[in-house]
């Protein structure tokens, strides 16, 4: 009853809303809403959406700027074909989820940070805390598989996160907020660019207490970017950053737990973990005019993780060091009259990793992990007339695995994976308004360095040698229509056959193969200007996820909602005043580890939040508030087979975040 009240509540609020922009503003000059914004990460070069052919959007500085987000995953929760799992509440410790693979969705999705891989080589997944949310100038998704031009783990699709570099005279930036919870952030930021140099740098202070006992984080972020143009051909460019934190681990609570202590309760009040990471990236681009243009990248990532489980006396030290080698050329040319763009290169990726495992007290296992990748690719896009343009692609890949155990017994084992995939895309313009796209490509996921093995699998002597690499067969169909100079939608259908999915077997603790899945769904995607003022936006998912064969034929896949929506408004009365609303539905889903779908589903929930600024010269104020009607869920949750225990994560009740930007 009470989440209907928030929906019948948060409705009217909308519908209120629209009545009063109407009133105030109009006959005022109608907003238009474009379709051509620029994206790189659909091929690796800069081209319009509408030319993309897979479902792809852009994030923009705006958008975060005028969100109430505190990290990258809340402001990813709105869109469609995403689901986030925040396991404490804070943003440390986040499974991004897209196209419905479940547990194993951040395995296959790959992130970016300016074009350069930062997903992590074992199951720790995706650090989103590791960039924070004001070093972003924009975020580009692009769903479906894009194995061709990225390799590993981008089964599901890629988010790339593009970083601010310095812009116009020279600026400063001062921000500080707080909150529920005890949440306190401050940020300095500063920024400038001339005709040939640009120069960007920010600092931020973050510490929480969080929503649930044991769920603290501090963390402080330093990233800077500087770019210089050597002449009319050659420019290069510099990023650094580095992050730490400290973190504690509040753990799941069973369903009696948290009827006998709280939904902020926690039974592991010592279990603990520190971070450091920091990278750099250097890039060297040269433009030889209608001989193409070249660009290369070398990057080096340095992550030490420590986690003090005293909950089961159990430790854990991860040191993962990343060298990347990215060469690209791009050469636009004529073929047959007929414009052309070829892109082909290679991505070269060195990690190796350094574990410290075992109980405390005791003496721990020392593991070392090599993997070393080489990936070449091309990719070929003619505008076959002045409506159709096609897309082909190729990618090689290689990836071999050293592992050394170093115990009583000294293990040693390698194994070599080898795979090519192909991607072939259509777009089709029907008039100046609406464009369809088809894409058809084959993807694939090698198993992560702590797939191939677990203590079963050490103790007999060896690596999982059962374990296959994952394949899919991947058919992305859709249309991005304008209906009219105020509105447009995006409509898209997927379908991705999935031989071998990986995941970890609850019976056995040891990493396996699905023989076939199946993931298959629609999303929709519309935005509409009522007037310059007031802008609505909606988006929809329905996702299936099923198990094609073996012993849950026919059954959902753990931890994927069929149904996912969003939608909202922004208004802005003037240019100095901004209101935004978003309301957040996620449906019901099995929990991680019922593949026999035995147990009761995990409820589904809704969310509604609002957030306002004031801008006076200078000086921003913005105030926001989450969750407004307090709504109990949980976004993750698991079932123990053994026991038949459902456990879960406690998502946060309302919260509330104020602050000021000053800028100079």
């Amino acid at each position: 009853m009470r989440k209907r009240t928030g929906i019948v509540v948060a409705m009217a609020l909308v519908l209120s809303s629209v009545r009063m922009a109407w009133a105030e503003t109009k006959g005022k000059k109608e907003d238009v809403i474009e379709m051509e914004r620029i994206v790189v990460t659909a091929s690796r070069a800069a081209e319009e959406i509408k030319n993309a052919s897979k479902y792809t959007t852009i994030i923009d500085e705006e958008d975060i700027r005028e969100s109430n987000a505190q990290t990258i995953p809340d402001i990813l929760r709105a869109q469609a074909g995403i689901e986030i799992r925040d396991y404490t509440g804070t943003g440390k410790t986040v499974n991004v989820d897209m196209r419905g693979f479940g547990e194993t969705g951040p395995s296959n999705m790959l992130v970016l940070i300016d074009g350069r891989r930062v997903n992590a080589i074992d199951l720790s997944n995706t650090d989103w805390s590791q960039i924070s949310l004001s070093q972003v100038e924009r975020i580009e998704i692009v769903r479906g598989a894009s194995s061709v031009l990225y390799g590993d783990n981008a089964s599901g699709g890629v988010i790339n996160i593009i970083t601010k570099k310095g812009k116009g005279r020279p600026a400063f930036k001062l921000e500080t907020k707080g909150g529920s919870y005890n949440t306190f952030g401050t940020l300095v930021e500063v920024s400038a660019a001339n005709d040939k140099s640009s120069a960007w740098a920010s600092g931020e202070y973050y510490d929480t207490k969080g929503y649930r006992q044991n769920s603290n984080l501090l963390r402080d972020d330093f990233a800077m970017r500087l770019n210089h143009a050597f002449g009319q051909a050659w420019s290069s460019g510099l990023s650094f950053g580095y992050h730490t934190d400290n973190y504690r681990l509040p753990g799941a609570l069973s369903e009696a737990q948290m009827l006998a202590f709280g939904r902020r309760a926690t039974t592991k009040p010592d279990d603990l973990a520190q971070t450091e990471d920091y990278y750099t990236d250097l890039e060297l681009k040269a433009d030889f005019k209608e001989k193409g243009q070249l660009q290369t990248n070398v990057s080096f990532r340095n992550r030490d993780v420590d986690s003090q489980y005293f909950s089961s006396s159990w430790s854990n030290e991860n040191h993962i060091t990343t060298v990347g080698i990215t060469p690209k050329y791009t050469i636009d040319a004529s073929l047959a009259n007929m414009p052309n763009t070829l892109i082909f290169g290679a991505d070269l990726y060195f990690d190796e990793d350094n574990i410290l495992d075992g109980m405390m007290g005791a003496a721990n296992d020392k593991i070392l992990i090599t993997k070393h990748t080489q990936g070449i690719y091309l990719q070929d896009r003619i505008q076959a007339t002045d409506r159709l343009s096609l897309k082909a692609g190729y990618r090689h890949e290689m990836a071999q695995y050293l592992f050394h155990q170093i115990t009583q017994v000294d293990l040693k084992e390698k194994k070599n994976l080898t795979t090519d995939v192909y991607d072939i895309g259509i777009v089709y313009l029907l008039g100046d308004t609406t464009n369809f796209y088809c894409d058809y490509s084959s993807s694939f996921r090698f198993p992560l360095v702590d797939e191939f093995f677990t203590s079963n699998t050490w103790g007999s002597g060896g690596l999982n040698t059962g374990l296959k690499p994952q394949e899919g067969k991947d058919i992305e169909v859709g249309i991005r229509h304008k209906i009219s100079r105020q509105a447009n939608v995006t409509l898209n259908y997927f379908h991705h056959a999935i031989t071998n999915e990986i995941y970890l077997n609850p019976m056995t603790y040891q990493n396996s193969n699905y023989d076939k899945t199946t993931h298959q769904g629609l999303e929709a995607q519309g935005e509409y200007a009522v007037n310059s003022q007031f802008k609505l936006t909606a988006n929809y998912t329905y996702t299936d996820a099923v198990f094609g064969k073996g012993s849950f034929e026919g059954n959902t896949i753990p931890a994927v909602p069929m149904h996912k929506a969003s939608g909202g408004f922004r208004w802005t009365p003037d240019q100095a005043f901004t209101l935004n609303f978003l309301v957040n539905y996620v449906g019901s889903m099995y929990l991680v580890s019922d593949q026999q779908n035995a147990y009761p589903k995990m409820a589904d929930y809704v969310t509604v939040d609002l957030n306002a600024s004031r801008r006076w010269k200078n000086m921003e104020l913005f105030a926001g508030i989450d969750n407004i009607f307090d709504a109990e869920y949980s976004e993750y949750g698991v079932v123990s087979v053994f026991s038949s225990t459902r456990n879960f994560y406690p998502a946060p009740g309302r919260r509330f975040m104020a602050g000021c930007r000053l800028t100079f």
